[in-house]
């Protein structure tokens, strides 16, 4: 390279710098990370030297020590030296090509060839497996340590409460009727957001929630109890006569049964959402915009699910009174498809909502 004009290219390489390795065994290491870029040239040849050189630079990879120098790295000679001690958080070693080298034996047909290691796989395979709603349950309701400060069970140093180790579970005590779960399908890599689409397997009929509830050792007269035992927990405001709805909230009914997902296409940043619904007849039906089709029990279940609805299984006995009747007129679908449908949206709104759906 130009000494006073270096130009980076090419892939950064992740190597393990053991203390004391020599400074040769490093160019070993080197080369064999960048031996595809040359194919043709032989460093074991005697009268063939080293096709680079290595040097200590800054993270760019473009300097070292104070920039009025205008140095572009200290160069590290290929010898029996150990490598000396520098800092990987501000340190970087770059590969400085001999240009003569780089111009009759660079080949950019092979630079761009690697070869995927089985770890690659082995990753995108542990992404996409199936996961159990029931594994997704238990993980949420395992015990969590945390570092919390209570002035009630912690101790006292010289007068002032200090933070202690605690033990955190969240649980239900008990299971309201219509119970709504929302899955998990995005995940942070650093300031990045990628969307997951793991399969979660989740029953349709027969979910049993009895394993996660709390245990009945609460306080009688704590504040969870006291919201648990109100008449609103017990039943909405609009329902008078509360003996007809003994068990809004139960710990003795714990069975769900699914009546709709909500679904989501698309990536993190956009995409587009439908849903399925089963209205009571035993019917599935997917509501994608103006369209409305008849689905099979089978694929319901996808990848795409992203909130599920359930109902628990005994109150069906109240619908109309508590939960909205799923029965009804009977559905004229050919009426649906021929009505047209139309959002009115102002330039304003589009400005201000955007034009895709977010998953959130």
């Amino acid at each position: 390279m130009d000494s006073s004009y270096p130009v980076l290219f090419g892939v950064p390489a992740v190597l393990r710098i053991k203390p004391g390795m020599t400074a040769e065994k490093l160019y070993w290491l080197v080369w064999r990370q960048c031996m595809h870029m040359v194919p043709e040239y032989d460093p074991v040849d005697p009268q063939a030297p080293w096709p680079f050189n290595l040097a200590r630079t800054n993270r760019s990879g473009v300097q070292w020590g104070h920039w009025l120098e205008g140095s572009t790295g200290e160069l590290i000679p290929p010898d029996q030296q150990p490598i000396p001690e520098f800092d990987s958080d501000l340190e970087t070693i770059a590969v400085d090509w001999n240009m003569e080298v780089h111009t009759e034996f660079y080949n950019d047909r092979t630079t761009g060839q690697f070869e995927v290691h089985r770890s690659v796989e082995l990753c995108k395979a542990k992404e996409l497996r199936a996961v159990q709603l029931s594994d997704c349950m238990k993980t949420f309701t395992t015990p969590e340590s945390v570092t919390a400060y209570c002035p009630d069970c912690t101790k006292k140093n010289d007068g002032e409460y200090m933070e202690s180790p605690q033990e955190k579970t969240i649980c239900p005590y008990k299971l309201p009727p219509v119970l709504i779960i929302t899955l998990k399908r995005f995940k942070n890599r650093g300031h990045y957001g990628q969307k997951l689409t793991n399969l979660v397997e989740f029953p349709v009929q027969g979910l049993d929630l009895e394993q996660y509830l709390a245990d009945d050792n609460i306080v009688p007269d704590s504040p969870t109890m006291r919201a648990v035992n109100s008449e609103l927990s017990r039943c909405p405001s609009d329902v008078k006569d509360l003996d007809e709805v003994p068990c809004y909230l139960s710990r003795e009914n714990t069975v769900y049964d699914l009546y709709g997902v909500v679904n989501h296409e698309g990536a993190l940043g956009g995409g587009h959402y439908y849903a399925f619904i089963n209205g009571g007849d035993g019917v599935w039906r997917c509501y994608n915009d103006d369209k409305i089709t008849v689905e099979p029990e089978s694929s319901i279940v996808s990848r795409n699910a992203y909130i599920l609805f359930y109902q628990r299984r005994d109150m069906t006995d109240f619908e109309g009174k508590i939960l909205p009747a799923s029965g009804g007129l009977p559905i004229d679908m050919k009426a649906i498809k021929q009505t047209k449908w139309q959002r009115p949206v102002s330039t304003k709104d589009k400005k201000e909502q955007g034009g895709s759906c977010l998953l959130m």
